[in-house]
């Protein structure tokens, strides 16, 4: 045996998977399904029937390659990704500085976040051509964004090598909820470029559907 099979669940309303389930490991992919079957019907797990996840881990490798830097809370992006299939899936963008938070989510193509992942690993960074992630509604042509509830641009910030993160993230106005009402917030934090070093493997971990969740953030 050279891999074993970690199940986990997590409930549909725990929007950031912050408390998941460690159902069990196992030494197959079928033996983590019946596993599924056996407990699907138990009271919260039948409430949340989407929540299962497998994944598979090869024994004796470093699953973690990196060290870990601390910082304090605020001045990140945390993304999650929903795949319908191997080319498209829906980005969700939760940013946090200071006081500030804020939500959006968009579609895109992996490719094109494959792309800005290969972006974020430019150096240096040119202001002309800053890495740039744009999500929501488009005009008829498809080139003009229309009403943006993803966009992160990557800017160099000084003569110390900094980078300024710009984003904005909004929610949809277009809703079938008449009480809802469509938000946005603005924010900006700086980063290094070992930051950017470090987010750009697992955002791409992320759209493999390899992680759960994972966050742009500012060591500074």
């Amino acid at each position: 045996m050279d891999s074993v099979f970690l199940l986990q669940h997590v409930r549909s309303d725990d929007e950031y998977g912050n408390d998941p389930k460690l159902i069990g490991t196992y030494t197959s992919h079928e033996a983590a399904v019946a596993a599924i079957e056996r407990l699907r019907d138990q009271p919260g797990f039948r409430d949340h029937p989407q929540g299962w996840n497998v994944q598979q881990y090869k024994l004796d490798d470093d699953h973690w390659e990196e060290g870990f830097i601390t910082v304090a809370d605020g001045n990140l992006v945390t993304f999650h990704y929903e795949r319908e299939d191997e080319e498209h899936g829906k980005l969700i963008a939760c940013g946090e500085a200071g006081d500030f938070t804020g939500l959006g989510e968009a579609w895109f193509s992996s490719e094109t976040l494959r792309q800005f992942a290969d972006a974020c690993e430019t150096y240096p960074l040119l202001a002309e051509a800053p890495p740039t992630l744009r999500g929501g509604y488009w005009d008829d042509s498809g080139n003009v964004i229309r009403e943006p509830h993803i966009s992160i641009v990557l800017e160099p910030y000084d003569a110390r090598g900094l980078i300024r993160a710009v984003v904005q993230l909004a929610t949809d106005s277009y809703t079938a909820d008449d009480r809802a009402v469509a938000q946005s917030v603005n924010i900006r934090f700086l980063l290094t470029y070992a930051d950017l070093a470090s987010f750009a493997p697992h955002f791409r971990l992320l759209i493999e559907g390899k992680e759960t969740a994972m966050s742009l953030r500012g060591s500074i």
